[in-house]
């Protein structure tokens, strides 16, 4: 869109150029430049030879060492033999080739992005001398460095010194050819030999400075000898009007622009620019801004601006040319109020006087007097506000009064001091000027003589005059707004009418109004622009050319111009900026401010434009600029590049040290560097003082920034992560560059990494089940201590009553054992005893009455005896005696002959270490327990075989009872009355049993009572 926007303006203002010959004069002013001194580069006055890499980053041969400058910064750095370098060449793949003093290599990056240089003398022989290479070629893929003697050809890696008849004093190409001259003449280099060229002996004593290609012919420049053509392999010398002045000024070097325009530089006279014809257009020395007149190279950028190389610095040359300055020139004219075109002259009414711009011809450009200049008019005054041309004389004011000037002369015109003159477009006989104190209507005659003068009175100071379609007079004031003079009667009778704030004007002064094609009127105001209603009688804003410069906007027209082709050219006052409205074939107006930006920067109160020569005319307190729109180009956009320059990490340690254009590297960063500084550049050159850019960090912002003209940006305490730093450019025409990045990973600190965060979390989690398990183990404890306590009570209350139930059992067994020996003592020493004597008393009777052999006597006393004995034995289970005088071992022996006499049970009684006695308790309880398990078995077993073991092991008395009996049934409680009264004995004694079924497929009975 830019580039069409830019096409449709360069067919608007550009049909077919004006042919000038050789005697056309010359009106440019001063070109814009920019001068860079050795203070501002870093390095020393002068400079040899510039090149551009592929992205468009500038590098300069200078005495220091290499030069290099990305749009905001300069930067040096050396060759490895601290050489001075003097040539460069760029290949077909982007690689720069370089040579100097001692030195033939090129340009490479390092991984900071920062150039440095690569020697190739480690591929040329041993003791070969290079010398100084003053100029490199390239034809194809070949290189060629030439120094004082040799040719050094550079092709695949590999060098090959090709050695030269005579000393070489320059070398050149044409048509994929090396030439070279030297003391003899011209060589071309053919399959690797020099061979020489017929008749350019010529040449022999000359210094040959290049030789260039132009209008198929080949152009041969030398130092002061001027120019010679080489045609048909015959050379001669070249005359043209510019041969004089290039020997005296002793040509350096020449060439082509992209434009075909010729540019010489010279050692004395700076640089001269020509047509392809040689013809001059245009000349910049030291007067017209260029650093200083001994030009040496000359490169033009990608965007077509020009590098000129100099003694005492660098010069930057904006290109083509289309703005000049007259104000940084040595005439004084002041503020510029009134720029005329008289008789194709252009005369400045300014706040110094009035003057006349002194034109130069072609030939001039080649003498000292090679820029326009102005001049005083004859008796001018100061604050001249108006000219006016009227055919053959011009009138112009002053402080005190108007005059006019014709011939060189000036004489007196009027006693008043005009502020504007106005031609009638209804009376062609009538101009109008305005005053201090009112307009006057001058009549003229045919010759255009003052015949009469009439005036309107009772007005205020005039500033702006103009007439619409109705015939009525607009006046502008310089604080009292708007007046309409109405003529009733031709220009006879004047009637006023004021317009102000309440008809819609934003403001009482600094209005001004214009004729638009002879048609309507147009207001310029502290508010854009606006016109008058007809229908509402009121001012209203002015559309026509478009909504942005409408009445009502905060933009203050002051400067205006309506040419002839109906193009508006206007000035933003307040904002410094110059629009024109272009109009096109259906009649509407597309705005265009960029070609003009370099205009926009000047304070303009004036502006003329001249639609023959395709020129407009800017004047103001700024001084004056010309801009020829012919010379806009119409080529494709050049592309430029944004690029990161540098790279500054924490503690102003560097991570980049030059462009690196879209690395894909990702460079990784330690945990403490988060703080950034990115320093950046721009490679359009053209105006670098209206670069700018915009910044994004992917990663942290989420929108591009604002536009600024800061070449650096800053980005501190940035956490842990990966970024990717984007700037992008733009420059003085709203072109957007090429985006440039760096990305980077910040790695984090230990404490911040993904392990230690899960070891983290692992460690918090575990604290919070610990929390958790500490609490709950708590309530948990707490609830079992009161369980505890509760248990604890339960235990205590059911041990005492257990207790209670052990004293109750141990004194009922007590009491049972003492009953039973009562008992049993009763029964033997008492009923037994007695018994025993009623059966000795029976005999004696029976005995006596001779009845003791009846049947019926021995059935009784049988009896008795039977019921003797039972006592008897009933006394001896209640309380063995075997027991109490003999023994646990002698009680359970009769215990089991006693028990098991009447059955078919047979038994076995086997004892180991039973020494002693046994406390009485235990062995009552091993008697009252075998004693009970032996009524078991005869009741319950069916068992045939029993056997007792009791025996002491390790303090403890271990009884066995096994037999070979049924066994307990399954399902069948194991506790019975006996089994419990066992159990009950047993703990009485703190002892145990074990009831399990015999290997006998009986039942083993196992008890345990430990003697301690």
């Amino acid at each position: 869109m830019k580039f069409f926007l830019r096409v449709i303006f360069f067919l608007f203002i550009s049909t077919s150029l004006v042919a000038q010959d050789s005697s056309s004069r010359i009106e440019s002013g001063i070109p814009k430049t920019t001068i860079f001194l050795p203070n501002d580069y870093g390095g020393e006055a002068q400079n040899f030879d510039f090149i551009q890499d592929d992205k468009g980053v500038l590098y300069i041969a200078n005495t220091v060492g290499f030069l290099e400058f990305n749009g905001t910064s300069w930067r040096n750095f050396k060759p490895d033999n601290d050489g001075v370098p003097v040539s460069f060449l760029k290949d077909t793949k982007g690689r720069i080739f370089t040579g100097g003093t001692g030195f033939i290599g090129f340009l490479e990056k390092n991984n900071s992005g920062e150039t440095y240089f690569v020697s190739l003398k480690d591929k040329l022989p041993n003791d070969f001398a290079i010398g100084i290479v003053w100029d490199i070629y390239s034809i194809d893929d070949r290189i060629y460095f030439r120094n004082d003697n040799n040719i050094i050809k550079y092709e695949n890696s590999k060098i090959e010194v090709l050695i030269a008849p005579e000393p070489i004093q320059n070398l050149f190409t044409f048509n994929k050819t090396i030439y070279c001259n030297t003391g003899r003449g011209l060589y071309k280099l053919e399959n690797k030999k020099f061979v020489f060229i017929a008749s350019s002996e010529i040449l022999a004593k000359f210094n040959v400075r290049n030789i260039f290609e132009l209008n198929t012919k080949l152009i041969i420049v030398t130092l002061k000898n001027g120019l010679y053509i080489l045609n048909d392999n015959i050379i001669k010398p070249l005359q043209c009007d510019i041969s004089t002045f290039i020997k005296e000024k002793m040509l350096y070097t020449a060439g082509i622009l992209d434009d075909q325009t010729v540019y010489f530089s010279t050692i004395r006279g700076g640089v001269l620019l020509t047509d392809k014809n040689l013809s001059p257009k245009f000349r910049i020395s030291e007067k017209s801004g260029l650093s200083n007149n001994s030009a040496k190279k000359i490169k033009q950028d990608y965007q077509g601006n020009l590098w000129i190389g100099s003694d005492k610095g660098i010069t930057k040359m904006n290109y083509p040319i289309t703005t000049t300055f007259y104000h940084k020139n040595k005439s004084k004219i002041g503020t510029i109020e009134e720029i005329t075109s008289h008789k194709k002259e252009i005369y400045l009414g300014a706040s110094l006087g009035t003057f006349k711009l002194k034109t130069i011809s072609k030939k001039d450009l080649l003498t000292d007097n090679y820029f326009a200049e102005f001049s005083h008019l004859p008796n001018d005054m100061v604050d001249n506000f108006a000219n006016f041309s009227l055919k053959s004389k011009l009138l112009f004011s002053g402080l005190n009064g108007t005059q006019e000037y014709r011939n060189n002369k000036t004489s007196s015109f009027s006693p008043f001091s005009a502020r504007k003159f106005y031609k009638s477009i209804h009376y062609k006989n009538i101009v109008f000027m305005g005053h201090a104190f009112g307009c006057e209507i001058l009549i003229l005659n045919e010759k255009d003589e003052i015949q009469k003068i009439e005036n309107i009175t009772n007005l205020p100071e005039i500033r702006g005059i103009a007439e619409d379609i109705d015939k009525n007079l607009w006046l502008t004031t310089v604080s009292d707004g708007v007046l309409k003079v109405v003529f009733k009667d031709s220009l006879g009778k004047p009637k006023l009418k004021k317009f102000g704030l309440k008809d819609g004007l934003p403001s009482l002064r600094d209005n001004l109004v214009y004729n638009i094609n002879n048609n309507d009127v147009l207001f310029t105001t502290h508010k854009g622009l606006f016109k008058f209603d007809k229908n509402s009688q009121k001012f209203i804003p002015e559309t026509r050319f478009g909504d942005k410069y409408a009445g009502g906007k905060d933009e203050f027209i002051y400067a205006f111009n309506f040419d002839k082709n109906e193009n508006s050219w206007m000035h933003s006052f307040r904002k410094k900026v110059s629009i024109v409205a272009m109009k096109d074939s259906l009649g509407k107006y597309t705005l265009y401010e960029k070609p003009l930006k370099d205009i926009g920067q000047m304070q303009a109160y004036e502006i003329l434009s001249e639609p023959e020569k395709k020129v407009v005319w800017y004047g103001g307190s700024d001084g004056l600029a010309r801009f020829d729109y012919s010379k806009i180009r119409k080529e494709k956009i050049i592309d430029f590049n944004a690029l990161i320059t540098k790279v500054i990490g924490v503690n102003d340690s560097i991570l980049i040290r030059g462009h690196q254009f879209n690395r894909n590297i990702k460079t990784m960063l330690k945990p403490n560097q988060r703080d950034f500084r990115f320093e950046v550049g721009a490679t359009d050159y053209t105006n670098l003082e209206e670069i700018k850019y915009q910044y994004k960090l992917e990663g942290y912002d989420k929108n591009w920034s604002d536009w600024t003209k800061e070449s650096f940006k800053i980005y501190t305490n940035l956490n842990y992560g990966e970024y990717t730093f984007k700037v992008k450019s733009k420059n003085y025409l709203d072109n957007i560059s090429k985006t440039d990045k760096y990305s980077f990973l910040i790695s984090p600190f230990w404490y911040q990494t993904t392990f230690f965060k899960i070891l983290v979390l692992i460690l918090v989690l575990t604290f919070l089940i610990y929390i958790i398990n500490y609490f709950s183990k708590r309530k948990f404890v707490k609830k079992v201590h009161e369980l505890e306590l509760a248990q604890k009570f339960e235990k205590e209350k059911n041990e005492a009553i257990v207790k209670e139930k052990e004293r109750g059992l141990k004194a009922l067994i007590d009491a049972q054992e003492s009953e039973r020996s009562r008992i049993a003592r009763e029964l033997h020493d008492g009923v037994v005893q007695q018994i025993g004597s009623v059966i000795l008393k029976s005999r004696n009777i029976l005995a006596k009455m001779n009845l003791l052999q009846t049947k019926e006597s021995q059935e009784l006393l049988k009896s008795l005896e039977n019921s003797n004995q039972d006592l008897r034995t009933i006394s001896h289970q209640m309380m063995p005696r075997a027991l109490k005088e003999l023994g646990i071992l002698s009680a359970l022996n009769d215990l089991l002959e006693n028990s098991l006499v009447y059955t078919n049970v047979a038994y076995s009684l086997e004892h180991f270490n039973i020494k002693e006695r046994l406390p009485q308790k235990i062995e009552i309880t091993i008697y009252r327990i075998v004693q009970e398990l032996i009524n078991n078995i005869i009741k319950h077993s069916k068992a045939t075989e029993v056997s007792v073991q009791i025996f002491n092991a390790n303090n403890t008395i271990i009884l066995i009872v096994e037999d070979n009996g049924v066994g307990f049934a399954k399902g069948k409680s194991k506790k019975g009355i006996g089994l419990l009264n066992i159990s009950s004995r047993l703990d009485m004694v703190n002892g145990d049993v074990n009831f399990e079924p015999s290997p006998k497929s009986g039942t083993l009975v196992t008890i345990k009572i430990p003697l301690e």
